[in-house]
């Protein structure tokens, strides 16, 4: 993904160079860029920690399954004489 960001940031100031456009112009774009950059490297961050919390979570909740299963197994099917 970075690889791409920075070929499009070369191609957009090699564009912006051959239309003249301000040095002010430009500078404003290759500052929104790197915050682009910097947002999506956050966000790619957040996916994967997401993800392992994800694992993580579904691990635990198979093993509570499986222990539930386990205690209904060892449960009297019948209810206690005080009922």
């Amino acid at each position: 993904m970075h690889h791409s960001i920075t070929q499009l940031l070369h191609l957009v100031h090699s564009i912006v160079t051959m239309q003249s456009m301000s040095e002010t112009q430009l500078t404003a774009i290759e500052i929104k860029l790197a915050y682009m950059e910097d947002e999506l490297a956050t966000l790619s961050e957040l996916v994967i920690k997401q993800a392992k919390e994800l694992e993580l979570l579904k691990a635990s909740k198979g093993e509570l399954e499986e222990r539930l299963s386990h205690l209904e197994g060892d449960v009297p099917s019948q209810r206690p004489p005080h009922y």
